[in-house]
């Protein structure tokens, strides 16, 4: 469990933990992909397609909760 989650369990921290969801929602293509990867399970190009696409989104995403955590921006 990371250090995000467990001080997102907190409801005095909403902001940190809608950033969080905002990140994981963002970055599901490319974690399912990655999963793939690990996993071995073959080529899929479509999803290869949704990766490239998500990148940015995902990017953002991690930047801005990064960017709380490190500034304590969240309290």
């Amino acid at each position: 469990m990371s250090e995000v989650m467990i001080i997102t369990m907190d409801e005095d921290y909403s902001t940190l933990s809608t950033a969080e969801q905002e990140m994981q929602d963002a970055c599901v293509d490319l974690n399912a992909y990655a999963i793939r990867v690990r996993d071995k399970v073959g080529d899929d190009l479509a999803a290869q397609q949704r990766v490239l696409n998500s990148l940015d989104p995902c990017e953002a995403a991690t930047s801005k909760l990064e960017e709380l955590v490190r500034t304590g921006a969240y309290k």
